[in-house]
């Protein structure tokens, strides 16, 4: 009877809460870790066709003889090619979130599936994609920092930190337009950081990234789920605790405001980043 308990003790250790084994738990990180840095990639290079696209459209012909002629000529024909560039970017960007969408709740057979379905294509990012250094290297990852970094609507990072009392690396990092986000009731949740100041184009931070951040603060602060409504208080950096036990924490008499959150709205961004980051 023991033998049996500690055969199923092991094969249950040995599987995440979606039931995949550590194997396909981590064959899925390197799946979604390839696609989203190839969506990434597919991104970058529509904006900058939409920007060349534009900058064609101001190309004028100038009668400034023959070598003149040759160049607009030139210059006419590679922007006609940038809608049909555009088309492809576009198609082959819905593909990679198409896939990426599939990965998401996959079982294991079907983790399985989807990794031979673009080994072919994408087999030597497949097979050097490192997922420890590349959540290291997120965007807004402040150096020493082991929390989660999960992007808001508009793309502004958040870092939500492991749950504790106290927090000096956040509090170091935290800057002008940057909002800290916390429970109202009970102090022992993560503390979470909307880092705001990481999009030089955001004078202050938007609203939904705000509500975004405010249910990731009720989702990883302790008892709150589903649709239950959390008050939730954010303030700057100038008014959170800069030293002793409390640091990086929020006191409600120095808030800038409240947000009622619902952390259902963010659970699977969550459960995703807790995947995707290797918490799980």
């Amino acid at each position: 009877m023991r033998v049996l308990l500690l055969a199923a003790a092991l094969r249950h250790a040995s599987r995440t809460a979606h039931g995949l084994s550590l194997a396909t738990q981590h064959r899925r990180r390197v799946l979604r870790g390839v696609l989203r840095q190839e969506l990434e990639g597919q991104h970058r290079a529509r904006v900058n066709l939409e920007a060349e696209l534009e900058r064609r459209r101001d190309v004028q012909d100038v009668d400034d003889g023959e070598a003149h002629k040759k160049e607009y000529a030139k210059a006419v024909k590679r922007a006609a090619a940038v809608p049909r560039r555009l088309v492809e970017v576009t198609r082959r960007g819905e593909q990679l979130e198409a896939l990426l969408e599939r990965s998401r709740g996959a079982t294991e057979d079907e983790v399985n599936n989807l990794y031979q379905e673009v080994a072919d294509e994408l087999a030597d990012k497949l097979e050097t994609f490192d997922v420890d250094a590349a959540a290291r290297d997120q965007f807004g990852r402040p150096a020493g920092f082991d929390g989660l970094v999960i992007a808001s609507p508009r793309g502004v990072p958040i870092l939500v930190a492991r749950r504790s009392f106290s927090d000096e690396l956040l509090r170091r990092v935290g800057r002008g337009t940057d909002l800290w986000f916390q429970c109202v009731e009970g102090r022992g949740g993560s503390r979470v950081l909307l880092r705001t100041s990481c999009v030089p184009s955001l004078s202050k931070s938007p609203r939904e990234c705000m509500e975004f951040a405010a249910d990731l603060a009720a989702y990883f602060g302790g008892g709150a789920r589903g649709d239950d409504a959390v008050e939730v208080m954010y303030t700057d950096s100038r008014r959170v605790a800069k030293r002793g036990s409390r640091v990086g924490q929020l006191k409600p008499k120095k808030r800038l405001g409240t947000v009622w959150a619902r952390p259902g709205r963010v659970a699977d961004a969550a459960r995703e980043a807790q995947e995707d980051q290797g918490f799980l």
